[in-house]
């Protein structure tokens, strides 16, 4: 599963429920985003962080997946930006 974040892990954190998910890869253009989660988070959704399923990729998220078509069984995405 890629996770194509705005809304920082919450969706992550809500799919590690079921135990059919292996792995969510969460791209996430911005380390800051990601680093000041972590810091004011730490007791919530942040908490999927600490996850060995998850993979962080601090990149643009439309590029990353554009040429993993044959990877993820799933690529959920939550961008304001209609187009990418």
């Amino acid at each position: 599963m890629a996770r194509c974040p705005r809304s920082l892990l919450t969706t992550a954190f809500v799919r590690f429920r079921h135990s059919s998910v292996e792995k969510i890869v969460m791209c996430e253009i911005d380390a800051q985003v990601c680093d000041v989660s972590k810091r004011f988070f730490a007791n919530s959704t942040a908490t999927s962080f600490n996850d060995p399923r998850v993979q962080l990729v601090h990149a643009d998220a439309a590029k990353f997946v554009q040429d993993k078509r044959d990877e993820y069984d799933v690529v959920i995405v939550d961008s304001s930006d209609p187009i990418g």
